[in-house]
């Protein structure tokens, strides 16, 4: 039995809480316009379309402190407490004198994350309103407001009742509690022959998992209690104008005065509460359940042992972030249209007209993976030690990360059509091979023993050792820019174009991807290339040392170590530009990152030489 208290207490701040501005020319793009002749403007603007195209100056602008948009992020504290009780039962059970079975039981308990202020906010989808944590109750919330001139929700939360969830702390953790991890495990191993030298193994268990961090930071930076603020130059134009018209007597806020950036936040007129993007969690949330067996033969061959193993996981109930209150848009790109009266094409609302973009972690998620394993090891036999391995396998889901990775974003490209997401694993790695090694080089002790005395010291005591690594490459996902399918989530994917490959007939580091195999979906359309479908450039790595132990007396050693990493000074490449719109498409313009902690960097770092000296006594 193991119960543990969880508790994390961490102070969180938004990008934006010191406040961000962007400064894009329109006024001195204005004053450049106003002083010329009209037919002069016209012609001006006819060439040049606003907004992508202006006349004016951006540090000009924010010289004048007169900013296009400004927000302001909140800041708080995350005081959450939970407790997580695991039960274990195990039996053995000697069948025979070379078959043995293994049973076991686990069962978990994670009781629910809950605030210290009761600081959790989620949504309600039954009935379209946004919940806060409460004790006896969990408080309903309705977004009162509009759409402003810049496209983004203005207006205030108002109370509009209450909801109990259950118990009180299923209302402070806006979640009910999972009573299902239950773990079967299974084990038997067989000596068919009668003797050690060969054994089999196969077993299974059910597994769960837990998102303990990723529920802290999610319910706590969902409204009301992390608010956003927001003015943009669309929507404040006249009080903005006003302001900097009237002298500081008179309460005015003139440009180049500074008065207008520092009252951005306290003056209403000027900037009003932006709802930002929910982040709900299920209430009905169950934790993540793996499902793994094996099933592997062990053989000793003299002084070396060979095991070969097929292993197979499968992951249900994984988290999926998803939108549900994404615009059906691409359903009408025929000509129909979801408002009747609206023209043809027109974008689609949302479900929830009064909310943005959604974050929605939902227990959906799945994944598969089976695998060949070859290991050959040889224990320290005449001073050499030896491992080697090498894995063949397949890993397939649809969300590999749950905040993304470089490989793919982490959030469907159509939230309408989640199996569009199956697709390689962004850590599928097909082959991978590494070997490492210890060898007490046998010179001036086994072979070649010179007769000086002094010249065979030298040579003798010698040691080699080091690791290398050959693994194949990392699967990608193509994007498009430019929001094709008129999705405000703005993860869309391009075409594939039939019959052309992805790969140039050469792959290098200036075009590894052809940029012909691709082609740009029709608008309100969503791309048919599928997640993770092209394949990065694999890693090879060779680190090596040279070792000599001098004894000094019986008790002390004095060791000489020269140890290489990367020796070979082999360059390992970052995954492609994936951007399809980028005219660096294909482009590979980075190694790999390189690794913080470690001695080395890893794959990511050129060769690398270093010497020390170690006495040990």
């Amino acid at each position: 039995m193991d119960i543990r208290p969880i508790k994390r207490g961490n102070f969180f701040e938004d990008i934006d809480a010191r406040d961000a501005y962007g400064f894009n020319g329109v006024v001195t793009g204005s004053a450049v316009l106003g002083g010329l002749p009209p037919t002069v403007q016209a012609a001006l603007l006819a060439a040049c379309h606003p907004p992508s195209c202006g006349f004016g100056n951006g540090v000009a602008d924010a010289l004048f402190g007169l900013p296009t948009s400004w927000v302001r992020g909140s800041s708080g504290y995350v005081s959450g407490t939970a407790t997580e009780y695991d039960f274990f039962a195990q039996d053995r059970w000697k069948i025979r004198p070379n078959l043995t079975l293994t049973l076991g039981l686990r069962y978990e308990y994670n009781s629910l994350i809950t605030d210290k202020h009761n600081h959790f906010g989620s949504f309600d989808f039954n009935k379209g309103l946004l919940l806060a944590a409460g004790t006896s109750a969990a408080t309903l919330l309705n977004f009162v407001g509009t759409t402003g001139a810049s496209g983004l929700p203005i207006g205030q939360f108002q109370q509009v009742g209450t909801e109990n969830l259950g118990s009180n702390s299923e209302n402070r953790a806006l979640q009910r509690p999972d009573h299902t991890d239950f773990g079967p495990r299974l084990g038997l191993a067989w000596m068919p022959f009668g003797n050690q030298k060969t054994v089999i193994r196969t077993g299974g268990g059910v597994y769960y998992d837990q998102m303990v961090g990723q529920l802290y930071f999610q319910k706590s930076f969902n409204p009301p209690y992390f608010q956003l603020s927001q003015g943009n130059l669309l929507d404040n134009e006249r009080a903005v104008f006003t302001a900097v018209a009237t002298p500081p007597s008179a309460g005015g806020l003139p440009l180049a005065s500074g008065l207008l950036l520092q009252n951005l936040f306290v003056a209403p007129s000027l900037t009003q509460a932006l709802f930002p993007p929910l982040d709900p969690v299920k209430v009905n949330l169950t934790d993540g359940k793996i499902l793994e067996w094996t099933f592997d033969v062990q053989r000793q061959l003299g002084s070396w042992l060979l095991d070969v193993g097929y292993v197979g996981t499968r992951g249900l109930r994984l988290p999926f972030e998803w939108d549900p209150n994404q615009p059906q848009n691409a359903l009408y790109a025929s000509g129909g249209t979801c408002i009747p009266g609206t023209p043809a094409n027109t974008p689609c609302p949302r479900a929830y007209p009064n909310f943005p973009t959604m974050y929605y972690t939902d227990p959906i998620g799945t994944s598969i993976y089976h695998s060949l394993q070859v290991k050959l090891e040889r224990h320290y036999t005449n001073g050499l030690a030896i491992i080697g391995a090498y894995t063949w396998s397949k890993s397939i889901d649809d969300d590999s990360a749950y905040f993304g990775t470089n490989a793919s974003p982490g959030f469907p490209q159509n939230s309408s059509n989640l199996a569009a997401e199956k697709g390689r694993s962004d850590f599928d790695y097909e082959q991978r091979f590494s070997l490492a090694y210890v060898y007490d080089l046998p010179l001036g002790n086994r072979i070649g023993k010179l007769q000086n005395s002094k010249a065979n010291y030298l040579i003798n005591g010698w040691e080699i050792a080091g690791i290398a690594m050959l693994q194949s490459g990392a699967p990608y996902t193509p994007t498009v820019d430019g929001n094709p399918s008129n999705n405000i989530d703005n993860h869309d994917r391009p075409n594939v174009v039939p019959g052309v490959s992805f790969y140039p007939a050469h792959k290098s580091v200036n075009q590894w991807t052809d940029p012909a195999a691709f082609s740009l979906p029709a608008p309100y359309t969503f791309g048919n290339a599928g997640r993770n479908i092209l394949t990065g450039p694999g890693l090879a790595d060779w680190d090596f040392s040279l070792i000599r132990n001098f004894k000094l007396g019986e008790s002390k050693t004095l060791q000489f170590r020269a140890e290489m990493f990367n020796i070979f000074n082999r360059p390992n490449f970052a995954l492609p530009n994936a951007d399809w719109n980028s005219a660096s498409f294909g482009v590979i313009g980075n190694t790999v990152q390189p690794i913080a902690g470690q001695a080395s960097g890893g794959p990511g770092d050129p060769r690398e030489i270093q010497f020390a000296l170690r006495l040990a006594w």
